[in-house]
């Protein structure tokens, strides 16, 4: 495999997985000095703080960013950004732990389970559920991060120690939150300690995990990073957009040619559809240029789309549409019945299975069900 950079015909020894909300939002490949550039100009980006930083107990609330493998390298990097916010926190584990991660972010579900859906499975077996996982603390001898996993069970919550990496694979198979200690957040960004293989409890730092759990046993609903169910994104500079430009173009072009060989009535109504046509056209292109792209999210706060936003209580009806593409894949199309009024189309790029598509239906129509809301979703 080349470099994925243009131009470059150098081996692929940088494996990175771009992430957002627990999910995969891209992947690149690159050689060496290509990956350690985009991996250092996508970190730095400016980035600004869209709300209030979730926290509990003396730990605030991350997701996971990036998850570069090194083809020659013995460690390998994971990193997380605050959920509405700026900072970022870096865990370096070994190979088989990033791939696993990389991998739960890219696959919703296998065949067979494999050994952490087969964990998550147990748990709900016992009849617990994981409500998030918590990185705690550095241990005092050796060079690595504490990690919990916590669970409730009835009326009572369990904490069991775990590896930093599997913490984070548990949430994400569980689409759980994933909280850092403050403490650990305010340590030197030029040391990065590794994760342990076998971490020990007496190191566990017991004031910020009580924290946790009181806050736990406090909270009515379930917690959950942003409540989301989808995010997607609208690309306008591809080739579909640039024929439509076409398209649009000539139609109008046309309308006007028209318009002005008639001196009748007529010639006025082609003129004005010559306008409206032209101005489609142009707002396409415009948008096309700036490579605009408008991010689907479908949450339990609404739809939105761009800078549109529609309530729940607003929306009469929603269909969710699964789309084959020329390419192969799959996209997914949100159509919105708002108040009964004119449906709304809303479209993503992103690649989407049928499976994928039946739980997003499945979990909306059970948070409205749950919430006693009248949308219905197809």
């Amino acid at each position: 495999m080349e470099c994925s950079f243009s131009g470059c015909e150098l081996p692929a020894v940088v494996h990175v997985t771009q992430a957002e909300f627990r999910r995969c939002m891209g992947e690149h490949h690159f050689c060496d000095a290509h990956g350690e550039d985009y991996i250092r100009q996508y970190l730095e980006a400016e980035t600004v703080a869209d709300g209030t930083p979730k926290t509990i107990g003396g730990a605030t609330c991350f997701g996971v960013l990036l998850v570069v493998v090194h083809r020659n390298a013995e460690y390998h990097e994971v990193y997380l950004r605050e959920v509405n916010g700026t900072r970022q926190f870096l865990l370096v584990c070994g190979y088989y732990e990033a791939t696993t991660i990389s991998w739960s972010l890219r696959v919703s579900s296998s065949p067979r389970p494999l050994t952490h859906d087969a964990m998550v499975n147990l748990i709900g077996a016992l009849q617990a559920s994981v409500e998030y996982v918590l990185i705690r603390d550095r241990a005092e001898q050796g060079d690595f991060y504490l990690a919990s996993l916590l669970l409730k069970q009835v009326d009572r919550v369990i904490e069991v120690d775990v590896r930093p990496s599997d913490a984070i694979t548990l949430a994400i198979r569980s689409n759980v939150p994933i909280y850092i200690a403050d403490r650990l957040l305010s340590l030197s960004t030029h040391s990065h300690p590794t994760e342990s293989k076998n971490s020990s409890r007496s190191a566990r730092s017991a004031s910020t995990v009580e924290n946790a759990i009181t806050d736990l046993n406090n909270t009515a609903t379930p917690l959950d990073e942003h409540d989301v169910f989808f995010v997607g994104h609208y690309a306008y500079r591809k080739t579909g957009s640039l024929r439509q430009i076409l398209l649009w173009s000539a139609v109008g072009g046309a309308l006007l040619f028209l318009a002005f060989l008639n001196d009748s009535f007529l010639s006025g109504v082609l003129l004005v559809l010559a306008l409206v046509v032209l101005a489609v056209a142009f707002a396409t292109a415009w948008a096309w240029i700036a490579n605009r792209q408008d991010r689907l999210e479908i949450s339990e706060q609404g739809i939105t789309y761009g800078t549109e936003h529609w309530d729940w209580n607003a929306i009469a009806a929603i269909r969710v549409t699964l789309l084959d593409l020329r390419t192969g894949s799959r996209c997914i199309r949100v159509w919105i019945h708002k108040d009964r009024g004119p449906g709304r189309g809303l479209w993503v790029d992103e690649p989407i299975t049928a499976e994928q598509h039946q739980s997003l239906v499945h979990r909306i129509n059970q948070f409205c069900k749950q919430s006693r809301i009248s949308t219905v979703c197809e």
